[in-house]
């Protein structure tokens, strides 16, 4: 990864196929409100990439990335409601499920190639 600064937070990042430079998603890491010690992370992978395993190889490098980076304590993911293929990707990444209870109202962000 390269990043203008890799000692601060928030980080966004593209997420491209190796074989062609392709633009498939995107990732971000930011605080959760200020504070230094928990962060959120997010991806988007475009409709045509999903199911190819590429948002668990991302949000797994993210988390390693995070995790040697900063002194990181509580790592949190959000899953709009109803997005099993996202709950699975956590699952399979052996993260504990804090909350459901998330005031979170979005339109459809569905990513398009």
């Amino acid at each position: 990864m390269h990043c203008v600064n890799r000692n601060q937070l928030p980080y966004v990042l593209a997420i491209e196929l190796k074989e062609t430079d392709e633009l498939i998603g995107d990732t971000g890491v930011n605080e959760v409100e200020g504070n230094s010690h928990e962060v959120e992370i997010g991806y988007s992978i475009c409709k045509k990439h999903s199911g190819n395993g590429f948002a668990t190889e991302t949000l797994r490098a993210m988390t390693n990335f995070i995790i040697d980076s900063f002194e990181i304590k509580t790592l949190y993911g959000r899953v709009m409601k109803g997005n099993m293929a996202s709950i699975k990707v956590w699952r399979r990444m052996d993260i504990c499920f804090c909350a459901r209870n998330l005031a979170l109202k979005m339109t459809n962000m569905e990513m398009e190639c």
